[in-house]
């Protein structure tokens, strides 16, 4: 029986899935797998959990994973029953935290241009005094540095994207079979999932299907990738 999200993708996906600058969506993939080059070619076809049934969501979603899989050489099914393999989906914001903190401000601590002016009293032959007043201008180079502090807060947002792929051929009513668990985490300033969604997906499959039981970070920048 398929059952909803992480349950349905294995222990891979109890794990935690969790920097963005501008257009750059940075994501943490880790991957497992018993992949070999002789299963490129083979069969596919995406399928939904009982939750996910009807979702647009997960259509939009599940369309972007199949186009990544026909880019890496394999071939959609149409039907299950022409199907090697079942590929499931999991994917979403997964929590949120306020992050705090204080930033120096840097500005200019001397120099540039310094005004004088001042009053200058002479005394005179006859016992009286002659005053005048002096104004101008000099320049110095200027120094920077720390003029102070700016406190700061925001929320960041871990978002979360799984892939599990089994072999139908092996899956019985009482085990799904994998042969590959993928997950990409991401943590940032979007809490809306879908504008990371395409760069989570995106970063699963480069390299595909990578080296089993490692991870590395992979760095995306787009429209689709807006964080």
């Amino acid at each position: 029986m398929v059952r909803r999200g992480f349950s349905v993708v294995g222990c891979l996906l109890m794990l935690a899935l969790g920097g963005c600058a501008g257009l750059v969506v940075h994501s943490d993939v880790t991957t497992f797998h018993t992949l070999s080059a002789a299963d490129v070619g083979k069969r596919f076809i995406v399928l939904p959990t009982k939750e996910q049934e009807g979702r647009v969501e997960f259509r939009q979603y599940a369309r972007m994973v199949a186009i990544q899989m026909q880019g890496v050489g394999f071939i959609e099914a149409i039907d299950p029953q022409y199907a090697d393999y079942v590929v499931f989906i999991d994917y979403g914001t997964l929590g949120s935290r306020t992050i705090t903190g204080t930033l120096p401000v840097y500005g200019q601590t001397g120099g540039g241009t310094v005004h004088h002016s001042g009053t200058v009293t002479t005394p005179t032959y006859s016992g009286n005094q002659y005053t005048s007043t002096y104004s101008g201008t000099s320049y110095q180079q200027p120094t920077y540095g720390i003029v102070g502090t700016q406190q700061y807060s925001r929320i960041e947002y871990t978002r979360g994207f799984a892939v599990g792929i089994t072999d139908l051929r092996k899956t019985t009513e009482e085990r799904l079979h994998y042969v590959y668990e993928g997950k990409a985490m991401s943590v940032g300033q979007a809490g809306e999932f879908s504008v990371v969604a395409g760069c989570l997906i995106k970063a699963i499959f480069t390299d595909f299907p990578g080296v089993s039981g490692k991870s590395r970070s992979d760095f995306k920048a787009g429209a689709a990738c807006n964080d």
